[in-house]
């Protein structure tokens, strides 16, 4: 961002990231003492123990996770800050007095919002989805081996394969991709106990399996092996995917390549996971909100600007902006409006005014 053709152009830029380098870190140092001063108590009474090394990568790892939040924040502020001090030293002023417009002037915070939101989009695709899944996955094995909140013995769910026989479970492994404790019901007359079912791969296997088949009115052992393929068992499509993934954990070409057509969602699952890609596709460009929107009031020729309400109002917007589209996204997975009609169209409104409200400056 540093190579602007022009000298005030860089400088503005310089200005802005050395506020926004500042207020991110404040921020971030900020959540991560409120977070783990919350969780502590928790983490101690669950017998939940974690290093210095484990606390340290749990923060890194939640600073991918929440930069979403914690960067159009930290660019709202950066832009009230750069903004209203080039006002207050005069410096607007004397470059509007050497021919150059308003709109010219704000150009370069224009390519700051643009530059941020393209920044968290990527943050979307690459880095998010691997800091979910890591964070699940420490949060996983810090309770397991507590042995404090396992789930109550006899916590078994179901699933109904493509050939109606049922299969039981009673855990799954996100690393392994494997279920455990699992019987095969084929039919009342034919059962399989698996230990270890294994379905990463194109071939599902099973480990200690034993083979029950019903004969004379009885159900007797009929076969016992260490591990066992099962070419035979109908796996439905996305099943992992729709029963232990989050979302949130899957790339932004992965949900594109996965999810339907915006306006052809038929059912609960495919709504929601069309709300999740509209919904995460939009958020990166609330950076750009935050940089745009305060900028026609900040620049306002007044010689007592109230800063005070300018802060407040722009922070109480980009609050407002974050409530609004968590709850378009509740209203679109539950089906109350399409994905479209909760999502897209709200933010082309909003876009679309601040955009207007931008190249109108004269």
């Amino acid at each position: 961002m540093t190579l602007f053709l022009k000298k005030w152009q860089r400088y503005f830029a310089l200005e802005f990231f050395k506020t926004f380098s500042f207020v991110l870190l404040i921020i971030f140092l900020l959540y991560t003492l409120i977070d783990f001063s919350s969780r502590k108590a928790s983490f101690q009474s669950h017998g939940m123990h974690f290093s210095v090394a484990d606390i340290a990568i749990y923060y890194v790892l939640s600073f991918f996770k929440e930069i979403g939040v914690l960067l159009p924040f930290s660019a709202l502020i950066s832009t009230l800050r750069t903004v209203s001090s080039l006002s207050k030293n005069r410096e607007l002023i004397a470059l509007l007095a050497g021919g150059i417009s308003l709109q010219q002037l704000m150009r370069p915070f224009l390519m700051i919002g643009i530059f941020l939101s393209l920044l968290l989009t990527l943050n979307q695709e690459f880095f998010y989805p691997r800091a979910v899944k890591e964070l699940r996955l420490i949060e996983a094995k810090k309770k397991l081996v507590s042995k404090k909140r396992k789930e109550p013995a006899g916590a078994v769910k179901s699933v109904q394969l493509q050939d109606g026989s049922t299969l039981l479970y009673s855990s799954f492994d996100p690393e392994e991709g494997s279920l455990g404790d699992v019987y095969w019901i084929r039919s009342i007359d034919d059962i399989y106990r698996i230990q270890t079912l294994k379905m990463r791969g194109s071939v599902i296997s099973g480990l200690q399996v034993e083979h029950f088949v019903r004969k004379e009115g009885k159900l007797l052992l009929s076969s016992q092996e260490r591990e066992e393929k099962f070419a035979s068992m109908e796996i439905p499509d996305n099943f992992i995917l729709d029963t232990f993934i989050e979302k949130e954990e899957l790339p932004l070409s992965d949900l594109l390549s996965v999810a339907p057509s915006p306006f052809q969602c038929t059912s609960d699952k495919e709504c929601a996971l069309m709300t999740t890609l509209l919904h995460r596709l939009i958020l990166p460009w609330i950076a750009l909100f935050a940089v745009l929107a305060p900028l026609p009031f900040l620049i306002r020729h007044t010689r007592s600007q109230p800063m005070f309400l300018l802060f407040g109002f722009s922070i109480f917007f980009l609050v407002f902006t974050f409530l609004l589209f968590e709850a378009a996204s509740i209203l679109g997975r539950r089906q109350a409006l399409t994905p479209v009609e909760a999502i897209v169209v709200p933010f082309g409104i909003l876009l679309s005014l601040i955009l207007y409200r931008h190249f109108s400056l004269r």
